[in-house]
Parts: structure tokens; C-alpha cells; sequence
């Protein structure tokens, strides 16, 4: 990340899923739509597959830290706050130990 925010110039470095492994069809799914419908409702557009890891510069950073949000959407509010972005496509594995804590029945 480092390496390309120093070669791209970006000011933010996000990590993008490639691929998915070890993901249900069902939370493949969830995911896509997800972006896709929160895509369509709001002004600032949200890279897919994006997590909250990601490297800031200091300026976006501090721009960051100036929003009053108390529960924050940090893939939305960096995407709101500009500056240039730029992806680091990788590939997430499966899971090596453990499950997932989520699952429909839960959420039902």
C-alpha cells in the first residue's frame, strides 16, 4: 500500500477483493447487491468489494477527523471526502480457523 500510494500519488489506498473463496453463493450475492442498490441511492460512488482497511494520507486523514459522524460508514465517508483513491486488488483465501459470526437466521 505504501509502495503505491508513494508511486500512484494517491492520497487514500484501499484493498479490493478479486475474488471471494470460501464465500456462499448467497453472501456473494448480499454483497453485490449491496454496493449495487447503495450505488444507486446515493451522489458518491463506493468502489465494490472495498473493506475498511485502507492507508490514508495526513491531509485526508485530518479530513476525516473533522466529520461529526458519531457511527461512521468509513467506505462512504472516504469516498465522500475526494482526494485521489486507487485500488490494491488482491485475493482474499478462506477462512483458515474459525466461522463466520453472521447468518440469515440471525438476522431474521
Amino acid at each position: 500500500m505504501m509502495k503505491l500510494m508513494d508511486d500512484g500519488g494517491g492520497d487514500v489506498v484501499y484493498g479490493q477483493r478479486q475474488e471471494r473463496r470460501g464465500e456462499s453463493a448467497v453472501k456473494r450475492f448480499t454483497a453485490l447487491a449491496f454496493y449495487r442498490v447503495l450505488n444507486k441511492l446515493i451522489d458518491v460512488e463506493i468502489p465494490p468489494d472495498t473493506g475498511d482497511f485502507r492507508l490514508m494520507s495526513r491531509r485526508t486523514l485530518d479530513e476525516f477527523n473533522r466529520m461529526p459522524e458519531q457511527h461512521r460508514f468509513v467506505r462512504g465517508m472516504v469516498s465522500w471526502i475526494g482526494f485521489r483513491q486507487v485500488p490494491l486488488a488482491y485475493n482474499r483465501h478462506e477462512r483458515f480457523a474459525g466461522r463466520t459470526k453472521i447468518s440469515i437466521q440471525e438476522n431474521a
